[in-house]
């Protein structure tokens, strides 16, 4: 049977952090596949968040492509497959060319010589054309991805919004709810936060964010050791992770405006 599109992959903890995290943010979406690899590029139902995913083919232990396609995936069916997926388990995906409107999961186990086939009804979505134009960001930071997590899992016991400052001695993530307020100050350090690009002295970069948002992106901290925040005066937040060693998503919210 031939195969318009066949991957596998060991990294199947993190392909199935990565949808669980997918599934809460976008709906039905469409996936595009070609030589380079996959990618997903959509707004969530609010348009309020945009996600930009890229898997590379290299990456993978397998990829094959045979030519440029897109396929529609409710993430919500995709994660209920997904979530059976074990830490040891070899991940196999493919769509035959005489039944392209399923997607085939095959799921084995070696140690225990076991293997389960799921096949996923795709749909069919509008492709929505998303262009982005090129900026040039004023500041990217590097920090630990744990230690964001941590601190904005604990900013929302406070707020529903954080505002991010990138000043002269640092990050600083600020939040005011009924009850009480917060503010926190992380500066550089060699096991921490690391500026990759820092504005003008002069220049104070800030924004205020959702926190729910940031919240549900930071369930990809399980992806890698660091997250890279791109910040720029009166533009999207972006949050930048490594999905294992397979490619990256990005995450861009929309400020708050008051």
């Amino acid at each position: 049977m031939s195969k318009l599109m066949e991957l596998r992959t060991v990294q199947s903890n993190a392909f199935r952090t990565l949808v669980e995290v997918l599934k809460d943010v976008l709906n039905d979406i469409n996936i595009t596949f070609d030589e380079s690899g996959m990618r997903i590029m959509a707004m969530d139902g609010s348009h309020v968040a945009l996600i930009h995913m890229k898997l590379f083919s290299e990456k993978f232990e397998y990829y094959h492509c045979k030519q440029k396609f897109n396929t529609g995936i409710c993430m919500a069916s995709l994660f209920k497959l997904m979530k059976t997926v074990g830490n040891n388990d070899t991940l196999n995906m493919y769509i035959d060319e005489n039944c392209m409107d399923e997607l085939c999961i095959k799921v084995e186990n070696e140690p225990k010589n076991s293997s389960t086939l799921f096949k996923l009804k795709l749909l069919d979505i509008d492709l929505e054309e998303l262009n982005i134009p090129d900026v040039e960001i004023n500041c990217i930071v590097t920090m630990p991805s744990n230690d964001f997590q941590r601190m904005c899992r604990d900013m929302a016991n406070i707020a529903d919004t954080v505002i991010i400052q990138s000043d002269d001695e640092g990050l600083r993530f600020k939040c005011d709810g009924d009850f009480a307020s917060q503010e926190t100050l992380i500066g550089e350090a060699n096991h921490g936060l690391v500026f990759n690009k820092k504005q003008g002295e002069s220049e104070l970069i800030e924004g205020k964010f959702a926190l729910k948002y940031i919240n549900l992106f930071t369930k990809s901290t399980n992806l890698c050791n660091t997250i890279e925040l791109y910040l720029k005066p009166d533009y999207p937040l972006i949050l930048k992770y490594n999905v294992a060693n397979l490619g990256e998503i990005r995450f861009c919210l929309a400020p708050k405006i008051d």
